[in-house]
């Protein structure tokens, strides 16, 4: 192998594996919980309907939690991989350069950090395309397996089916065994997105097409909508766009676009425009910078200039703290060490990451058994999520009416954690 390309993957390891050890956040624990609670069988038919999304992930970190456990680093582990792999196929299209792209890009830093399908639908994806320019029989494999990562990978069928008809059908007609499951999700997945939260942050709108291009272009680093942000981002953006404008790459066009105008469209009805779900297109974005860049006189400056924002955007990422993932161990240690025979409440839906650091020490107590509090003389509250699952803030008024009162509240990135304590009930354990 190129001992270049065996420095620019072991580039892309190293900046994977910094960090990687944060804490789980909420989606991680769900898939955590899923592949440590259900037998295969069950996982795949009747837990997956309620998580839009096919089934090759969960399969390969069932079976990996299998083998290496579940740390937070082993759950992460094929994502890393996927991560190295979508390197790889980029630099098998688009050369050198563009792999150091790839392995420096802070967006698929941060998705190949984190346990779900987003890195492994990059990496299929990219093989695809790959295998497909080499009309290489490993395409209909590799089509079928991006087909089995995620649903938005399904919007390249259109440019598969008029770029590679036959092995395309073949690949379509395995997905026909997994269309019950599909409308299952279907029927389950339309009735969350009327959630006008969740609706919210997928739906088609001006904010969400614009952090398509700033998110591929600066990874998870947060974005403020104003004159400074866009007098700072206003010269890559454009010479981005120019040099993707100067690469008139066909196959790169429709394998960047078509995936986020059907999209869109599709969004009108059925909110999915996020542009972490579209993380498969980036490799795209990339290749056309290279092949973009190659045709002006300054070539390397530019791909230098590309290069140096995605280390400056990923070390940002890595060393600060503060834009790691929500940080559920620190919330529940902190619980741990000041009451350890702790009584936690908790919205069941958000339950898995508690579940996951706490490992039974506590009592766990669901919102909809909020009597087992009468008498009780405290508990702690965990309101993550509550604007979503608990608008009319019910919780609250109950511990209200139960004769509760908030002593303390701590957070700990993304998860706030609230002491209440019942002054009635001490007096009665007094009496």
């Amino acid at each position: 192998m190129n001992k270049k390309l065996l420095l620019i993957l072991f580039l892309a390891l190293i900046l994977r594996l910094i960090s990687l050890n944060q804490s789980l956040w909420l989606d991680e624990g769900i898939q955590w919980w899923a592949v440590t609670t259900f037998p295969l069988k069950h996982l795949v038919t009747e837990y997956i309907k309620g998580d839009f999304n096919p089934p090759l992930f969960h399969v390969v970190l069932y079976f990996w939690v299998k083998l290496f456990g579940d740390s937070e680093i082993a759950l992460r582990l094929p994502s890393v991989l996927s991560g190295l792999g979508t390197v790889y196929f980029i630099y098998k299209i688009g050369g050198l350069r563009a792999a150091l792209l790839g392995a420096t890009a802070p967006l698929l830093i941060y998705y190949s950090q984190e346990a779900r399908m987003y890195s492994l639908a990059a990496f299929t994806a990219t093989a695809t395309l790959y295998f497909l320019i080499k009309k290489s029989k490993y395409y209909f494999i590799f089509a079928i397996l991006m087909l089995y990562s995620h649903y938005l990978t399904w919007l390249l069928i259109p440019m598969l089916l008029v770029l590679h008809l036959l092995p395309t059908l073949l690949a379509l007609a395995f997905l026909i065994p997994w269309l019950p499951i599909l409308w299952s999700q279907l029927n389950q997945g339309l009735g969350a997105a009327t959630n006008p939260i969740w609706a919210g942050l997928s739906s088609l709108s001006l904010k969400n097409i614009f952090l398509v291009p700033i998110k591929f272009l600066i990874g998870r680093l947060p974005v403020d909508f104003n004159f400074y942000y866009a007098f700072t981002l206003f010269i890559p953006l454009c010479l981005a766009a120019y040099l993707i404008f100067k690469a008139r790459n066909k196959l790169l066009y429709a394998w960047s676009f078509t995936p986020l105008i059907l999209g869109a469209f599709i969004s009108l009805k059925i909110p999915v425009f996020s542009y972490f779900r579209f993380l498969f297109v980036l490799p795209a974005f990339y290749l056309l910078l290279v092949l973009g860049a190659a045709k002006t006189r300054y070539s390397n400056l530019l791909i230098g200039f590309f290069i140096g924002i995605n280390l400056l955007a990923a070390s940002r990422y890595l060393l600060d703290a503060n834009l790691h993932r929500e940080d559920w161990r620190s919330a529940i240690s902190y619980i741990h060490a000041t009451d350890p025979n702790s009584q936690v409440l908790i919205i069941s839906a958000t339950h898995s990451p508690f579940e996951y650091y706490d490992r039974e020490q506590s009592s766990h107590i669901h919102e909809t058994d909020l009597n087992r509090l009468i008498n009780q003389p405290s508990v702690w509250y965990i309101p993550y999520a509550q604007p979503i699952f608990d608008p009319d803030d019910k919780i609250r008024r109950t511990l209200d009416k139960l004769g509760f009162k908030a002593v303390s509240e701590r957070h700990f990135r993304g998860v706030t954690v609230i002491r209440y304590e019942n002054p009635k009930a001490k007096l009665f354990s007094k009496i």
